[in-house]
């Protein structure tokens, strides 16, 4: 195991449940960075349409350009933190990177990853930037914003950021492989919030970030994603389960402001969900939450005495 991994730079894992309109592009975004270095897991979440079939049909043609493709299948649907958290035991790469089923890698991907390794290589996660596409309103646009990251050095620096209520997009983190062996980093995620409580938990136990400057990913927004009761729905139960996670972690780090935040969200928060989010009533709710909650006072209060 351990010549393998000598041999096995990185593990790509693409993670799809019914992928088949957006999976072909991102498959070919990986096919044009071969290398007999590089590990590939498909991992498909019980996918109904023709994801599997489109997944095999690029693991015949392509593997003799890589270092190994294995193909995880399911016969029932586990949900996208499940779906990930099972190919953490097979990965062989010194390090991973995780893509869902409609992103694309970026030109020259794998060589400013492997450039960064090579940099930062006592650092156990790297964060790169992504190119968003697919919303012609926000086309283009490279996230995290330099202007919000620049002055991110340290493990309590990345906390805060995050406490804020900030985040960094998960498609961008590289990360040392035996992390995701040592710790559970997926402890506290939820349904589908998996980002946050995945990057709070690691820093949490002490493993240090570092942004790249170069961008791996192209990383697709859909357009017109929220616009149904169900999608109102889902976005209120997200919400709260937001809150909840960043309230766990407060009290995790002990973050006395950060507790209080995360409590005055979701008291008023659940309010405001209640009256079904519109009318008077909840824009008053919501002006009171927004204007009056605790970090708000407290940052205005540091900023008065720097």
């Amino acid at each position: 195991m351990e010549e393998e991994i000598r041999n096995c730079f990185l593990t790509i894992t693409v993670v799809t449940y019914n992928s088949e309109v957006f999976i072909d592009e991102t498959l070919a975004s990986i096919s044009e960075q071969c290398s007999s270095d590089i590990q590939i897991i498909l991992a498909d979440d019980a996918s109904t349409d023709n994801t599997i079939d489109q997944l095999k049909n690029w693991k015949s043609r392509n593997e003799k350009n890589f270092n190994e493709i294995l193909l995880l299948e399911s016969k029932t649907n586990r949900g996208v933190i499940e779906n990930y958290r099972r190919t953490f035991a097979k990965a062989k790469g010194l390090w991973s990177k995780a893509i869902a089923g409609d992103d694309i890698f970026y030109a020259d991907a794998i060589k400013s990853m492997r450039s960064d390794a090579k940099k930062h290589f006592e650092i156990p996660v790297i964060i790169g930037k992504a190119e968003l596409f697919g919303n012609k309103k926000i086309e283009n646009v490279i996230i995290p914003r330099h202007e919000r990251i620049k002055n991110l050095k340290t493990i309590n620096h990345f906390k805060k950021y995050l406490f804020e209520g900030k985040t960094f997009p998960g498609v961008s983190f590289m990360i040392q492989t035996k992390v995701l062996n040592e710790i559970d980093v997926f402890k506290y995620a939820k349904g589908q919030i998996e980002d946050i409580p995945f990057q709070l938990e690691l820093l949490t136990n002490g493993y240090q970030f570092k942004i790249s400057k170069h961008v791996y990913v192209k990383y697709r927004q859909h357009e017109n994603s929220i616009s149904s009761k169900h999608d109102y729905e889902v976005l209120s139960k997200v919400y709260l389960e937001y809150q909840k996670i960043l309230l766990t972690y407060a009290v995790r780090n002990i973050k006395m402001i950060y507790i209080l935040n995360a409590t005055w969200n979701l008291f008023f928060g659940r309010i405001i969900f209640l009256f079904g989010n519109k009318g008077a009533f909840c824009g008053l709710i919501e002006k009171i939450k927004r204007k009056l909650q605790p970090k708000r006072f407290f940052n205005m209060l540091s900023r008065a005495f720097t």
